[in-house]
């Protein structure tokens, strides 16, 4: 029963609408947040804040139970988010998910540097004063949370300022027990727009060191390939020595693009790459 649910989940909403995609990752999260450790809900299920207590100070608390307890405390922790501020409320790895997807970046508005329009400014309004957010509007003086919005975008358009999707606007809520990744955003504002799937397969290699190693050693391949074949006439080596050269050649173009980027060759963590740069400008 479990797998079926999964498996609707997965395949729920097939459009590349953003918020489709998004609420499909926050669904799936939910599902495995809720359907996973079996064991440790038996075990909490009576009594749970003694047997808990016990634990602990028995050292019995492995890897799975703290995980598990984490991740009671996410779900707790939305719902009343949800109960303040209503839905579409959104964990920061759920919104990773999907930046890492489609190579989006989630950045202070301050960032932002392409056109906007006034419906986004009417709903960001809207919101702050319904929940007494303070920016400056309907007849406050004071700003004081304007650096807890957020917007989710391509990257282009934070650099160049050409807009190539509408832009989602979303709320940060703060939670002074979580560091500055680990927290839950309010979408206050979205428009119905496609992410294409050429947009999906293009950003596949921005993704990881691995997938940016693998892209570029396949598309030089096809080309030391032909190379190779002037001077070597055997087929078969002449891929050997394709394959080798081009996968020199990737390794180096990585850690150009990292140097380049101002950081030491930290690989996987490469803020380059979505993995690691979701909510970074650079």
């Amino acid at each position: 029963m479990e797998e079926k649910e999964k498996n609707q989940i997965e395949e729920k909403n097939p459009s590349n609408d953003i918020k489709d995609n998004l609420e499909s990752i926050r669904d799936f999260s939910k599902f495995e947040l809720s359907g996973n450790y079996y064991n440790e809900k038996q075990l909490l299920s009576n009594n749970s804040s003694e047997r808990m207590a016990a634990m602990n100070s028995l050292g019995l608390v492995n890897e799975s139970m703290r995980k598990y307890h984490e991740t009671q405390g996410i779900q707790i922790e939305r719902e009343q988010a949800e109960d303040e501020y209503g839905g579409d409320i959104y964990y920061s790895d759920e919104i990773k998910v999907l930046c890492m997807k489609y190579n989006l970046r989630l950045l202070h508005t301050s960032y932002y540097k392409a056109n906007i329009i006034g419906e986004l400014l009417d709903a960001i309004i809207k919101f702050s004063n319904s929940n007494k957010v303070r920016i400056g509007t309907g007849g406050d003086t004071w700003s004081g949370d304007k650096d807890k919005f957020y917007i989710l975008a391509p990257k282009k358009d934070f650099k160049r300022g050409i807009k190539t999707i509408q832009p989602m606007v979303f709320y940060k809520i703060n939670d002074k027990n979580r560091n500055d990744t680990n927290v839950f955003y309010k979408l206050v504002y979205f428009s119905w727009t496609k992410l294409s799937l050429m947009k999906y397969i293009l950003s596949w290699h921005k993704r990881s060191f691995t997938n940016n190693f693998i892209h570029i050693t396949s598309i030089a391949s096809i080309f030391m390939f032909f190379l190779a074949g002037k001077f070597i006439f055997n087929p078969i080596y002449a891929m050997l020595f394709a394959l080798g050269t081009s996968a020199v050649i990737a390794f180096f173009c990585n850690l150009a693009v990292i140097y380049d980027n101002g950081e030491s060759p930290n690989f996987e963590d490469s803020i380059y790459f979505s993995d690691g740069g979701w909510n970074s400008i650079k």
